[in-house]
């Protein structure tokens, strides 16, 4: 929890057990999707495989190149696979490296098909949705505020007809606005052409800009992972977000952390019940997501331990950062619009959320619990750490739209849809006519 004003402390927790559930599946658990890939990468380290080439089209056709400026192009293996007792053949996607079949040695890189699309799709809609980008972009090229307006207008029309994250494609729309994107080793170039969003029929020079998207190459077919963990805190900022993010992408549990011995019970009115304090690691993707749940450890030993296996668990997956959520309490009128404030675990990091116009915390001040305790171990193990932690004005209560203010700024960091946020602000609603009353 992020004191600057106060703490909220309500929980009595003991000693730490950590299970593990099928640890020596969990790796290939982890990477879902990417299965064969990882298999496929090992087992010819990189370079060209003498298996036949199977092309189809998808979406990126035509835009994607690679690191050193070859095309890339759709291709697909299959498995055969069982479910339900019937064996059927499961087709995976993936962009390559276009090079002659004479080219035995040639290094070819390549891509899973559905994640890079997802991360191009949410860069694209993070921009198009960024006024004051389009504008500054567009300032170049278009001197007429009619037609400027007209241009933030067909931008809204291309976000409400984007591709989805349920696996729709609007391959036209994509392939008139990007020129080209060319993958490196950290990032994604993407050059578009701002001009095609414009209806046919209206004339103008081509608007030309380009963007970059942070991105990680894939090391023998594994991701290296985001975790997400937080804990209950002030306004149980933490866990909201936490269990929303857990609901919303159907995480797969893992691994899990719980209390032996707790420190107290829970009267019901005449008979008593163990607490249930227990916390998951789950997994999806390129996600790994901790926490969540009741309570967090009081004790400093306990807290101590808890912190160390989500280091544990960082190194062991080459995690490439940890992000903590929590609450940040403020006297400031917030009119149902909180602010989420960033920390980082270092200065070069804290230059580039900045760049991004991301809130910096206003001042020095003490950040307790495990959502701040965290970040001091990430820092301490040389892993990259950023903490996000929405304003309240009642820590006693929960607050959603501190949740939901987290929630869209994990969206801009990661380019990538976490879920409607729909319900939680109905329960903020609710909340509100609640103390109002």
């Amino acid at each position: 929890m992020h004191r600057a004003d106060q703490a909220l402390s309500d929980c009595h927790l003991c000693l730490l057990r950590y299970r593990d559930i099928d640890p020596q599946c969990i790796a290939v658990q982890f990477l879902g999707a990417f299965l064969l890939f990882q298999t496929q990468l090992e087992s010819h380290g990189g370079h060209k495989t003498e298996a036949v080439w199977r092309s189809a089209s998808r979406m990126l056709d035509g835009l994607l190149f690679d690191s050193v400026g070859r095309p890339m192009r759709t291709t697909y293996s299959s498995k055969s696979v069982r479910k339900n007792g019937i064996r059927q053949s499961k087709r995976y996607w993936y962009y390559a490296t276009m090079v002659s079949r004479s080219a035995h040695n040639t290094k070819t890189e390549r891509l899973p098909a559905e994640a890079i699309e997802r991360v191009i799709l949410n860069g694209l809609r993070a921009r198009l949705a960024d006024k004051r980008w389009m504008v500054e972009q567009a300032s170049e090229h278009v001197k007429e505020t009619e037609l400027l307006a007209d241009l933030l207008m067909a931008a809204d029309n291309f976000l409400q007809n984007v591709p989805g994250d349920d696996g729709t494609v609007a391959t036209q729309n994509v392939i008139e606005l990007v020129d080209r994107i060319d993958v490196q080793k950290d990032r994604l170039q993407i050059a578009v052409n701002l001009q095609a969003l414009l209806e046919g029929d209206v004339s103008t020079d081509p608007i030309l800009s380009s963007f970059e998207i942070p991105f990680e190459m894939r090391q023998n077919g594994r991701a290296k992972p985001i975790i997400i963990a937080a804990m209950q805190d002030m306004g149980n900022v933490g866990s909201i977000v936490i269990n929303f993010i857990n609901k919303s992408l159907k995480t797969k549990s893992f691994r899990s952390a719980k209390v032996s011995f707790p420190t107290y019970v829970i009267d019901n009115g005449g008979y008593v019940d163990l607490p249930k304090e227990n916390w998951e690691y789950r997994y999806t993707d390129d996600l790994i997501i901790f926490g969540g749940g009741n309570g967090q450890p009081q004790d400093n030993n306990e807290l101590n331990l808890l912190c160390k296996d989500v280091i544990d668990i960082a190194e062991k997956y080459s995690a490439k950062f940890i992000y903590t959520l929590g609450g940040f309490h403020t006297n400031r009128i917030l009119k149902n619009n909180p602010k989420t404030y960033i920390t980082t675990t270092s200065m070069d990091l804290k230059k580039q959320m900045e760049k991004l116009e991301l809130d910096m915390t206003p001042q020095k001040s003490a950040i307790t619990g495990f959502n701040g305790l965290i970040l001091g171990f990430a820092k301490k193990y040389n892993i990259q750490g950023i903490g996000m932690y929405g304003e309240l004005n009642q820590p006693e209560i929960p607050q959603y739209r501190a949740a939901i203010s987290i929630i869209k700024t994990i969206e801009k960091l990661t380019y990538r849809k976490l879920g409607s946020t729909e319900e939680l602000e109905i329960l903020a609603k609710e909340i509100d006519k609640k103390f109002r009353n």
